[in-house]
């Protein structure tokens, strides 16, 4: 059986779509290198985010909004300028809060803590 230019297109099309799935399945099992690096940032942010959540005294917070990583390497350093999340205070008043946090991505490991310049770690 001879094959028209049609039947070409449509096996060429379904081709296509295979190969598509392919390395859409293949992207999400095996990551690159800077998907890894993206998880790792992910997960030392909500760290940085957790303990300074940890930090409000009187029950009543914000947890800090995403901010991107401004360190490079292995390291991170995330910074939340005064305003960008509020703590309740002693008097059931919304406090304005800033933060920072450093430290190493690939070990988690939060090697300084300021919220509200006074230094936490």
């Amino acid at each position: 059986m001879k094959l028209g230019w049609r039947e070409w297109l449509g096996l060429a099309g379904i081709g296509m779509f295979i190969l598509f799935i392919g390395v859409a399945v293949y992207r999400n099992i095996v990551p690159s290198e800077s998907q890894i690096h993206d998880k790792q940032v992910g997960k030392v942010r909500l760290k940085c985010q957790t303990a300074i959540r940890s930090l409000a005294k009187f029950g009543g917070y914000d947890t800090p909004p995403y901010v991107a990583n401004v360190g490079n390497g292995d390291t991170f350093r995330f910074v939340w300028p005064r305003g960008s999340f509020e703590f309740t205070n002693g008097f059931g008043a919304r406090e304005k809060m800033s933060a920072t946090c450093a430290g190493v991505i690939s070990t988690g490991e939060i090697k300084t803590l300021t919220v509200n310049g006074k230094e936490i770690l």
